[in-house]
This record gives C-alpha cells, structure tokens and sequence, in this order.
C-alpha cells in the first residue's frame, strides 16, 4: 500500500523543492500536496502556475516519489459573504488544474456545512460538486468529498457537519458521478462527529472510499497529530481497512505533530517517525487482512 503525507509543514518552513526532498528521503512513497497556503500570492496560484507545477512533478520524480493526493483551499463557502465565494471558487478550480498537472489522483475539497438544515446541505453540494465535475475530469482527476464537524458553542460540544455520518456521505456520494468523486474519509474527524472511526470506514464500504486523511485526536479536539498518541483505536481502524479490502492509499495529515515547539531539524527526524509509523499501521492492515 502507498504511503503518503501532506506537504503542509515542510513546504511551508523548507520551501517546495527542499520540502518534497526532505518528505522523499523519510522514505514516503507519495506526497499529498498541500494547496490551501499561499493562495494569493504563491507560485501555483500565479500566471506561471503551470511551468511550476510541472517543475515540482519532475522534482518528486527526480527524488523518486510522486503526488498522489491534493488539498484545495477551504471553507469552500460562507454563508452571507458574497466576496469570499466569488474569491474562492477561482482557487479551488486553479488547485483542481495543479492537481492535475502534477499527476494527483485524488484532491480533496471540502463539501459545505448548513447547520441544522440537512436538506439544503445536501442540495448545495450536490449542485457545488456537480459543477466542479466536468474540471475534475478533463484534468484526470477525481474529486475527494470528506466529512466534517461543527462547533456547536452554545451547546459546548461537536455536531456532524456534512458528510459527518456514514449515512450522510453515502446519500451525497451515491448522488454523484463515482467516475469522477470518492470518498475520503478523515479518521480524526469521525470520532469528533460522534461515529467511530472503524464503524464510519465500515458503513461506507470499500467501494466508495478512495482515500484517507490520517491522524490521531483525543475525541475532543481536531488535533491533526501522529497516530498512537492520542485516543483512537488503531488496531480496530486498520481491521476495519482490511475488512473492507480497502484498496486505496494510506496519506498521513498529521501535521500539527510538527506545528510545535519543535526545532525544524529535529522536525525533520520527527518526519522519519512518522514514516515509520505509517509502515506500521500498513502492516496492521495486511495482518488483518491474512486473518480473514
């Protein structure tokens, strides 16, 4: 199974070339790129974007590694502000064409949260995804729609976003074209929404989910950190993998395991580890599956 993390910390503290060499020589097979930084003024958002990406694809090839997944910018949406979604879609489609031209098989766009009214969540985004799809596919990409939470503040506690059940993903996904969506389940946030990690992968099922987000949390916070240490169930998310025959790639977004008081060199050896845990878990699945 391919191993992969998000560019997220490495580009923004080493710069794009000396971050994909860094993420290649931890021994990652696969790179996530991270395409919510630098939006405004950020090569892959300016004119040359292009020559760009193409020049960062044959970077990962020199290293010997490729991008296998993408983040486009997010919230996608807000509600009563006209000028940031007149602003955002541009950026959004410019990092669906990114993805493309750096190879991407899957990137990830955040689907719209409406709290408390599910039936106009659904009917936005089925409209939102439905016009991004013809892009999507003449740049061979497909798109990741993953499931989300909300802060519900007066109540102190999480609630389901869109997406944020099993049930819910499946009634959006199974409404659009599967030539061109996936499903992308973020581990983390299953358990914040109040679904188990392992019962959420299980509900959708190894033919509609296409990608991962991993990390760890501990059921609380968002905590985007390195798995086993915090409060998920590893052994029961990677039997749930197995048991699905979940055939897709294993992609790390643990970045805030960096985001620390941490020196950037020694960032660098906390890179190796992951990497380490990641072959870990992959292993976990395969055992499982030798189980069955």
């Amino acid at each position: 199974m391919i191993l992969s993390t998000q560019t997220d910390y490495f580009i923004e503290k080493f710069g794009d070339e000396k971050g994909i060499e860094l993420i290649a020589a931890a021994g990652f097979d696969a790179i996530d790129m991270t395409l919510f930084r630098n939006i405004d003024d950020g090569d892959l958002f300016g004119k040359d974007f292009e020559n760009h990406a193409k020049k960062l694809r044959q970077k990962a090839a020199n290293c010997g590694v490729f991008f296998n997944q993408s983040h486009a910018p997010f919230p996608s949406y807000k509600a009563d502000n006209e000028d940031y979604n007149t602003y955002i879609i541009p950026k959004i489609e410019r990092a669906i064409e990114v993805s493309g031209i750096l190879g991407v098989k899957t990137v990830c766009v955040h689907p719209v949260t409406f709290r408390n009214n599910e039936k106009k969540q659904f009917e936005f985004n089925l409209d939102f995804y439905s016009r991004l799809a013809p892009l999507a596919k003449k740049c061979g990409v497909r798109i990741g729609v993953e499931n989300m939470f909300w802060r519900d503040k007066a109540a102190g506690c999480i609630r389901p976003g869109v997406c944020g059940t099993s049930e819910q993903m499946i009634k959006l996904f199974d409404a659009l074209d599967p030539d061109v969506f996936t499903c992308l389940v973020d581990v983390g946030h299953c358990g914040l929404a109040g679904e188990k990690p392992e019962d959420f992968i299980r509900a959708v099922g190894g033919k509609r989910l296409g990608a991962l987000h991993v990390h760890d949390n501990n059921f609380k916070d968002d905590q985007h950190t390195a798995p086993f240490t915090r409060s998920i169930n590893w052994n029961e998310v990677t039997k749930a993998l197995a048991d699905i025959e979940y055939s897709g790639q294993f992609t790390f977004e643990s970045d805030n395991f960096f985001y620390t008081n941490m020196p950037e060199d020694f960032a660098v050896e906390g890179l190796k580890f992951l990497e380490k845990i990641g072959r870990q878990l992959i292993s976990m699945i395969e055992a499982h599956k030798s189980e069955k």
